[in-house]
């Protein structure tokens, strides 16, 4: 029997790539809803009784992915209700609903959960200590999880990129373009993830069955570690722009929420559970800007 998976967010950018994805994988029966459908600021804020789609009411699913979420850092530091209500407050009542229903939750969380002074890469078993209302709305999101569904897969992943939506590589890309010299920061450092490689995984521990085998929390991201003035200069390189790209300090960029220093993860926990390579991270940015159209 085919495995069935619903799937929040279809128009972003996780969404996009798991539709793509979908593709290769025949033998699973994939459904997307879009933020009209499942309307994450809605769930759970008018009472018990929840108008559901459905997508959700009539259909059995063996996995539900929860690709959908609020993303924008620095407005969370505003938006502080609303980044909670969406990235941890539906979680909890979807988390309820779908164990109800025998349905494993995947959640998407973030590297911000990681926010202290150390400087070696991090594993699960570290303390999270998120800083800024995203990054606790992302852990509040996980323990959303933890507590109200039975069965759940939770992966952090960081500096997450595609062909779509709005993204450093894009806007690195455009910026290559319009000017002869950018600054970005150096000391900031981290590991990008190339969406697809993220759905691709997804999708393939799912159509494996290993994702229904495991449970916990895992990191996920591509390998290697860079700063963002590395994965600029790498940018620049590989779409051929001649712009000068000058190293500086996070001081040179105020913004309104804080950014983990050093967030690199530890991968070593997934492969030994799922037992999948994980590509470089300049090697999936190459793939990733072949797609490119200028």
């Amino acid at each position: 029997m085919r495995k069935s998976v619903l799937v929040s967010g279809s128009n972003g950018q996780l969404g996009k790539a798991l539709q793509e994805a979908s593709l290769h994988f025949p033998d699973l029966k994939i459904d997307f809803l879009d933020r009209y459908q499942l309307d994450l600021s809605q769930i759970g804020t008018k009472g018990v009784e929840i108008a559901w789609p459905n997508e959700l009411l009539g259909t059995h699913y063996d996995y539900y992915i929860h690709a959908a979420a609020y993303t924008a850092v620095d407005q969370a530091e505003k938006d502080v209700k609303l980044c909670f209500q969406v990235n941890a407050m539906s979680v909890k009542h979807l988390a309820q609903y779908l164990s109800l229903k025998n349905t494993k939750f995947i959640y998407i969380s973030s590297d911000y959960v990681y926010h202290s002074l150390q400087n070696t890469p991090f594993t699960e078993k570290d303390l999270p200590q998120p800083k800024g209302v995203y990054a606790r709305s992302k852990l509040a999101g996980e323990e959303a999880v933890k507590q109200n569904s039975s069965d759940y897969l939770i992966f952090r992943t960081s500096w997450v990129y595609g062909e779509h939506g709005k993204n450093f590589v894009k806007t690195m890309d455009r910026l290559g373009k319009e000017r002869e010299e950018i600054n970005v920061v150096f000391d900031q450092i981290g590991s990008p993830t190339w969406v697809y490689d993220l759905a691709n995984m997804l999708l393939t521990i799912i159509d494996n069955g290993k994702a229904g085998e495991a449970k916990g929390i895992f990191n996920y991201s591509n390998e290697g570690i860079c700063s963002w003035y590395d994965f600029a200069l790498s940018i620049m390189q590989f779409r051929g722009h001649s712009t000068k790209i000058t190293p500086v300090r996070t001081t040179s960029f105020p913004l309104p929420a804080p950014r983990p220093p050093f967030s690199a993860m530890d991968k070593s926990h997934f492969k030994e559970v799922f037992g999948l390579d994980i590509p470089h991270w300049r090697a999936a940015l190459q793939k990733c800007l072949n797609r490119f159209h200028d």
